[in-house]
């Protein structure tokens, strides 16, 4: 099956150098001695194939005619085409895949929690592109700076997502405590549930209407721990004050205002 080019969301021509062209093979070994500048770096991570597939989400490059072509395919549809003569252009799209999949595995494992997790994600790339070096360093640089021209830093949107879990595991710890056999309100009991039951979200996990549902949880945790405060409850007992205390803190710094979805 081939791309269609009327149904590729995004295609990218890029023009460039007219030297003669590396032939796909010529272009894998040239990319896999640049990487190799990268101390760890083994050809078995590659993420980017150098023949034709159609295997969904699995990048693939190759050297056509008067071009280098990358296709990108999901659901059998190709999604994305980019053209260039250009062979370091090429060999950035190489780079940029490998390098993206390696700082998203890194952030993961090193999460900082209610900061905008690209933070992190792009400090990565960044520190890895200057083992590439030039021009890779400087063309990473701008394709950064160009994302967040259209997608500035949200902390805001992070620290409300990291909220909703902080929610859930408080709403599981009191449930769990001997909280549960004193006489609390109905309201109480409704919102803890709500914490627990999850119906806000959907079977992936996702939450739709993110910015209204979230004021919503707001308040229902609010009234929450201002129940708990009413009758003066050995909240330390349950040990989960000072999460309780974090969790008011980040609330504080929260503009309803950034929050999208």
């Amino acid at each position: 099956m081939f791309c269609i080019l009327s149904r590729v969301e995004n295609v990218y021509t890029v023009r460039g150098d007219v030297r003669r062209l590396l032939t796909t093979g010529q272009l894998k070994e040239k990319a896999i001695e640049i990487l190799s500048r990268i101390p760890d770096f083994h050809e078995a991570a590659l993420t980017i194939e150098f023949r034709r597939t159609l295997m969904d989400c699995v990048p693939f490059i190759e050297a056509k005619d008067d071009s280098y072509v990358y296709l990108y395919y999901e659901r059998g549809q190709c999604i994305e085409k980019r053209e260039t003569r250009n062979v370091d252009e090429a060999l950035f799209w190489i780079f940029e895949s490998y390098i993206s999949v390696r700082s998203i595995d890194y952030e993961l494992h090193n999460r900082i929690r209610y900061v905008d997790h690209r933070r992190l994600r792009f400090k990565k790339q960044d520190m890895l592109f200057s083992l590439i070096g030039e021009p890779y360093y400087s063309m990473n640089k701008r394709r950064i700076s160009e994302v967040l021209k259209s997608h500035p830093y949200n902390d805001h949107q992070i620290r409300a997502l990291d909220l909703v879990g902080d929610f859930e595991r408080i709403a599981k710890m009191l449930q769990k405590s001997a909280i549960a056999d004193l006489k609390f309100s109905a309201d109480y009991r409704n919102n803890i549930d709500f914490f627990i039951q999850k119906p806000y979200r959907n079977q992936y996990g996702g939450i739709a209407n993110f910015k209204e549902t979230f004021a919503s949880m707001l308040s229902k945790y609010t009234l929450i721990v201002e129940d708990l405060r009413k009758r003066n409850f050995p909240i330390r007992v349950l040990g989960v004050y000072d999460e309780i205390r974090k969790i008011e803190e980040q609330m504080s710094k929260i503009d309803p205002d950034s929050i999208i979805g």
